[in-house]
């Protein structure tokens, strides 16, 4: 019974060890121009998120814009608010880019999203496929 309680205690050690060795680290602050697609265990924050926005929204603000990885696909989210007094709908889709700027795949269609009065709302976007490297995100009014 010792020994097994020894080997239980010695396990869960390691696992606790592995576990903090495999909990996600703190995003990298990067420039706008570099490659976005992060590693699986570490997200990108976009320093001039505006460089990666077409259109603007009135009263609609990005606060925070980050890229990581899903399944080895490029992910963006995007932190959006809303400082009008009413609810916002805009419409948004990704134009997603190869290393070398040029687009990977056909426009999605525009999806549309909601944000909430005075509130702030996270929009997650994940690339059709691996080349995709970076991205313009493009927003516009609902109309």
């Amino acid at each position: 019974m010792k020994v097994f309680l020894q080997h239980l205690c010695m396990t869960g050690g390691v696992l606790g060890l592995l576990a903090c060795h495999l909990s996600p680290s703190p995003a990298t602050r990067i420039a706008a121009s570099t490659d976005l697609r992060a590693t699986s265990m570490h997200a990108l924050l976009i320093t001039s998120p505006q460089q990666k926005i077409s259109g603007q929204i009135p009263y609609l603000a990005i606060q925070k814009l980050i890229t990581g990885q899903q399944a080895r696909h490029l992910l963006v989210q995007a932190q959006l608010f809303n400082s009008s007094g009413a609810r916002q709908l805009i419409d948004y889709r990704v134009r997603w880019l190869d290393t070398n700027g040029i687009q990977v795949d056909t426009y999605m269609p525009w999806q549309v999203f909601s944000v909430e009065a005075r509130q702030s709302a996270v929009l997650k976007v994940v690339a059709p496929n691996m080349q995709a490297r970076d991205f313009v995100l493009e927003l516009k009014r609902h109309d």
